[in-house]
């Protein structure tokens, strides 16, 4: 794969990543729900998009225990 091909899936995993935190920020809006993750990157942006829209949500990160 090329290096512009790269950069492209970079782009667009970036774009679906953000799509679907905002999808799920609305869903949990109108719903009254709480949302769980076990990726802490993604705990980390959902949590920083709720402080930037003001929004009240239950974020919470879901820790992998070890078995």
């Amino acid at each position: 794969m090329g290096r512009e091909a790269e950069l492209f899936d970079y782009g667009l995993a970036l774009l679906k990543t953000s799509a679907s935190l905002l999808y799920t920020i609305q869903l949990a809006t109108a719903e009254q729900l709480a949302v769980a993750t076990d990726s802490r990157a993604h705990f980390t942006l959902l949590t920083r998009l709720i402080e930037r829209m003001g929004v009240t949500i239950e974020n919470e990160l879901v820790e992998q225990g070890m078995s």
